[in-house]
């Protein structure tokens, strides 16, 4: 049988082979929210922005039967849709530019050790949140977005509680969406008084979905406790928050719900049908509307925001962090951040 390993450098032969304008190409293990993914980075000689090209879908496909020249036109046909010509990407290297472009998508704690690892982030319960540059439809027509990473930091010359300010901000005035399920239901199918209640037995009529007019990352609306408290006054009721994705959140009022029996549900459905990519969490969630707190599971512990600087963690227990732990005590310290050099050229969607 052929390796992953293997397979990724046959895909690689072909592009070069077939398309002259790649300079060169490379593969690299990728880790993505709850999944670590191989993925073909494209230098061309025309453009300065690389496309990654993820293949474990294609392996999966050769593995089950599908001709290479069958999966290799697949991978040749994407290469194709995501050629950009040369680029002016020197407004990436402004902070002053990049700002208002800074956004938030939450994830999971668990399992995602290895990509938090080299990103600056944020803790917040169980979850975590990481930082994107979200690019639009600059790009490609489907939007794209960068994951800010501690070289960007060295780059942009800014500290761990910058930029969680400025993401912030942003989401405070991005435009998210709660609307009924039942709406949703009437606008998607026909004969929608038949789903008064889900396959959980959980009460369609009362449940909210939260998102953004994007539909992507939409569940770190729950970051806007403003949005929380506007449906929870609404409602008259605290809110229980089921994590549907990275995507969206699912809200409905608390009614004395057995939270282990919440959790089950949670857990089942993320494992028989939400990709490993879009899960958030198998948690559920409180919000508090009298203390204005969210919380987390069945014991209803309150969430707080704890900024994370990978960089100062990685000192601690270095000989130049404990020096620098030293000179703290006699001289306010600087703000040394020590990261990886950037390349512009390898700006990856």
């Amino acid at each position: 049988m052929v390796s992953k390993s293997e397979f990724a450098e046959t895909i690689q032969e072909y592009l070069l082979a077939k398309y002259p304008e790649i300079e060169e190409t490379y593969c690299k293990l990728i880790h993505k929210n709850n999944a670590e993914l191989y993925g073909i980075i494209i230098k061309s000689y025309s453009s300065n922005v690389s496309p990654v090209i993820y293949i474990d879908n294609f392996y999966e496909q050769k593995l089950n039967g599908a001709s290479l020249d069958h999966v290799c036109g697949q991978i040749g046909a994407i290469f194709e849709a995501s050629r950009q010509p040369q680029t002016d990407l020197s407004w990436f290297s402004d902070i002053k530019k990049i700002k208002e472009m800074l956004t938030v998508k939450l994830i999971s704690q668990k399992g995602n050790q290895q990509l938090l690892s080299d990103v600056p982030h944020f803790e917040y319960g169980d979850l975590a949140g990481i930082y994107q540059v979200n690019l639009g439809r600059n790009f490609t027509e489907a939007g794209a977005s960068i994951t800010v990473k501690n070289e960007h930091m060295k780059l942009w010359n800014i500290s761990a509680e910058q930029l969680h300010q400025y993401a912030m901000q942003n989401m405070e005035s991005k435009e998210f969406i709660i609307k009924s399920m039942a709406d949703i239901f009437r606008d998607n199918f026909l004969g929608a008084g038949a789903f008064e209640v889900n396959d959980a037995g959980l009460p369609v009529t009362q449940m909210y979905v939260l998102t953004n007019t994007d539909m992507r990352n939409g569940a770190s609306g729950i970051l806007n406790s403003n949005l929380l408290q506007s449906l929870s006054k609404k409602l008259g009721s605290n809110l229980v928050i089921l994590p549907s994705s990275v995507h969206e959140v699912i809200l409905l009022p608390d009614h004395n719900f057995d939270y282990n029996e919440l959790i089950e549900m949670v857990t089942d459905i993320n494992q028989m049908e939400v990709e490993p990519e879009d899960r958030l969490s198998n948690n559920v969630y409180f919000y508090d509307s009298k203390e204005k707190v969210l919380c987390q599971g069945a014991e209803k512990k309150p969430m707080q925001i704890k900024i994370c600087n990978m960089d100062q963690k990685l000192e601690q227990n270095s000989v130049l962090g404990k020096l620098r732990s030293h000179q703290s005590s006699l001289h306010k310290p600087d703000k040394d951040i020590q990261v990886k050099e950037h390349s512009q050229r390898q700006t990856e969607r």
